[in-house]
């Protein structure tokens, strides 16, 4: 019989056949995670990590677990489109932050990275939490008189990876936009006002171009040649 089998495995992968059932198919999963994110703007940075839980397995070994680490991934911008840095945002739950998550900063750029670690259990994650933009603006209103109140300042979402079927995605509220009524004549108004801004700018006065100075700490007195 098994004179019978290795010919014909041979004679299979040599007649440019691409799958052999009981061999099983090769998957390609990025940074060995996933074979698809949904949202690969949103989700970023995605590996496996083992850690030690604490507890102890056949009374000498440490137990060891799987966690999805990644960064959940934003930017923070005013009603002109400008980025705002500075802003915190935080994953919270019921009021308190949500274990696994760390609170993020807004880069000059806008942009925030929520780092995450969460345990792969029965090789799934599936979690829901709230993502708080600028939490303590009210309290900075308070106490300093000024704040930053973001237009939406907070926003549910669900993280779900499928270890198995390689899949990951998170789910969000549904996305509030907002727009406002502009006329004719305030667009002139605008135009005009950026073209007074530029005729400014080139009638400022230049600053006198820079002399020369004598190096001589005399200032030209110590050239007794002269």
């Amino acid at each position: 019989m098994k004179k019978l089998l290795i010919p014909l495995i041979l004679s299979l992968s040599f007649s440019g056949c691409a799958f052999i059932p009981f061999l099983g198919k090769k998957e390609i999963r990025t940074n060995g995670v996933y074979r698809e994110n949904l949202d690969p703007e949103r989700v970023v940075d995605l590996i496996i990590t083992k850690k030690l839980t604490g507890k102890t397995k056949y009374m000498f070994f440490s137990e060891a677990a799987l966690y999805l680490e990644g960064y959940i991934r934003g930017v923070v911008v005013d009603y002109s489109d400008v980025p705002l840095e500075g802003i915190v945002v935080r994953v919270m739950d019921r009021g308190k932050d949500m274990a696994g998550f760390d609170p993020a900063v807004s880069d000059a750029n806008g942009v925030y990275k929520i780092r995450f670690s969460l345990p792969i259990k029965k090789k799934m994650v599936d979690l829901k939490g709230t993502i708080a933009y600028n939490p303590p603006w009210q309290q900075q209103l308070d106490i300093l008189g000024a704040t930053l109140e973001p237009q939406t300042k907070a926003s549910n979402f669900r993280l779900y990876y499928d270890q198995k079927l390689g899949i990951i995605a998170i789910g969000e509220d549904m996305p509030k936009t907002i727009s406002k009524k502009v006329t004719e004549s305030e667009k002139q108004l605008i135009r005009a006002e950026e073209k007074g801004k530029k005729q400014n700018e080139r009638r400022l006065p230049q600053p006198p171009p820079q002399t020369k100075q004598n190096d001589d700490a005399f200032g030209g007195f110590g050239d007794f040649g002269n």
